[in-house]
């Protein structure tokens, strides 16, 4: 339930935590929604330490790769009960 509230304070992180099917980097999905990446890889840090996302190549500074975890795919299920 916490992290439905979560969630549901910021339209952006269940926009970004929705558009994370396929791996994407903080760059691509910023390119997406038009947001700055700065602010996209904050919230990336954020979803991947509710462990709602996860990252493909932790070792890569540059390109890191980030998917929607199945944690994070029964949240956006279960968000759809309050909408």
């Amino acid at each position: 339930m916490y992290d439905i509230a979560y969630l549901m304070k910021g339209k952006l992180k269940k926009q970004i935590l929705s558009l994370l099917e396929k791996p994407k980097t903080a760059t691509m999905l910023g390119k997406e929604i038009k947001k700055h990446r700065s602010g996209i890889s904050r919230i990336l840090l954020e979803l991947e330490k509710r462990k709602l996302i996860s990252c493909k190549n932790p070792n890569d500074n540059m390109h890191r790769f980030y998917q929607i975890t199945k944690k994070g795919k029964n949240l956006l299920e279960r968000m759809k009960e309050f909408e």
